[in-house]
């Protein structure tokens, strides 16, 4: 039996008339036809808007992208807040950009004129209860302020939210990140109530919007904000196309059978990501065989629990005693991270040695008890954003570079204090 299963696509704007897809059952689950319905539509709305796009619109030219800043929290994302929020900011638009901030995420009114945004406000020495460094204060002078601690990628210190409105109790601690996630280690009980959560997905991404029709009258103010507007939406995997999201919304809430099939598609996410581990612990299985190394990754393919991750191994190493791992610092594929382990049993030289040289190839390493060496990959440190170039990406490309990097740190290693 065929079912006509039709979406209608009323681009005209594009004079790309409508799409029609014909869905044969070969079983009795209607429901598995309109989730192949549903996912072809949408490769459809994809392809049909990307081949009309392709060379005309410009957004692949990103100054983000060739200049290789996308990813720095500090020298990036949070100077380019600090300049849109501040009212004598370079963008010349007045407080008119912290006003539509302050009412995206709800936050108390004040005196915006005479407001005034500051970068890097250290607060004292880190203890258990206070010191630190605040990423963004926003003030008008009064005792209203408003703190935002920025993380794109970096992780979270120890008591980071006590210490913080310890130092200002009645200021308002925005927590920006890229998915709105709730501070790590925090009990549902134990959360102020001057704490909220920010996501660059949803807050970030209307208040640029927002921005962006302010600054109509100002061509270069304009496209800059479109810029950076288009980097966020990719770090959060968002369709920049405003008429492809409203096809492929109304396309899941065309029918029940639509709907459910998203929903369907939804929970078979944390499947999706198994899928792509399992082929990607394949191709580093023959990467590591081209290198000389052994591989062993997860037998489950789930790398979303803390700690989980991949490593190489080769008998070189294991006189050391070292490993190459690749690993999660967080839950969530969150924090990725990739360094030399030695379980605490390489010699102190040794291990001072491997820290030093390490240094020399990557910027501000960390060193633990168990980690002689090692840093968070900030390209792909948060991969649920970055599934789709895992999979069909440069990943398993980027991992051979840096294998081979470290590798030759070990050689050095080797003829400096094994040899």
């Amino acid at each position: 039996m065929a079912v006509d299963v039709v979406f209608r696509l009323p681009l005209t704007a594009l004079g790309l008339g409508f799409v029609k897809l014909q869905c044969f059952i070969v079983s009795a689950s209607t429901s598995i036809v309109a989730v192949h319905a549903l996912l072809q539509y949408g490769k459809s709305v994809q392809r049909l808007h990307a081949e009309h796009a392709k060379g005309h619109d410009g957004e692949k030219f990103n100054l983000f992208h060739l200049l290789g800043i996308g990813h720095l929290e500090v020298s990036t994302h949070s100077r380019i807040l600090r300049d849109l929020l501040d009212p004598h900011g370079s963008h010349g638009q007045g407080a008119v950009f912290l006003k539509r901030f302050v009412a995206r995420l709800g936050l108390p009114s004040f005196d915006f004129e005479k407001a005034e945004v500051t970068p890097e406000v250290g607060i004292g020495t880190v203890t258990s209860k206070s010191g630190g460094r605040l990423d963004l204060v926003i003030s008008d002078g009064t005792k209203k302020l408003i703190l935002i601690e920025n993380k794109i990628f970096a992780a979270e210190q120890a008591n980071w939210v006590s210490r913080y409105l310890n130092h200002a109790p009645s200021a308002k601690l925005v927590f920006l990140t890229l998915d709105g996630r709730e501070p790590e280690d925090m009990e549902q009980d134990s959360r102020p109530t001057n704490l909220m959560c920010a996501s660059y997905q949803t807050h970030i991404t209307d208040w640029l919007q927002d921005c962006r029709k302010e600054a109509t009258t100002v061509p270069l103010v304009r496209e800059s904000i479109s810029q950076y507007l288009h980097l966020v939406q990719e770090l959060t995997q968002q369709n920049r196309e405003p008429y492809m999201n409203k096809e492929l919304v109304k396309a899941a809430t065309d029918s029940r059978e639509a709907l459910d099939a998203y929903y369907a598609l939804r929970n078979a996410e944390r499947d999706v990501q198994a899928e792509i581990v399992l082929h990607l612990q394949e191709r580093l299985m023959v990467t590591a065989n081209k290198l000389g190394l052994n591989f062993q990754g997860s037998p489950y393919f789930d790398y979303s629990a803390k700690g989980s991750g991949f490593e190489f191994s080769s008998a070189e190493l294991n006189t050391m005693p070292l490993r190459i791992r690749f690993e999660f610092d967080k839950s969530g594929y969150r924090d990725f991270a990739f360094g030399f382990v030695d379980d605490g049993k390489l010699p102190t030289e040794a291990r001072e040695l491997l820290k030093s040289l390490f240094a020399e190839a990557y910027e501000s390493p960390r060193s633990n008890l168990l980690w002689p060496a090692w840093i968070y990959w900030s390209r792909y440190q948060n991969w649920s954003t970055v599934f789709a170039d895992i999979r069909f990406g440069n990943f398993v490309n980027d991992v051979e570079k840096e294998l081979t990097q470290l590798n030759e740190i070990v050689v050095r290693l080797r003829e400096t204090h094994y040899s």
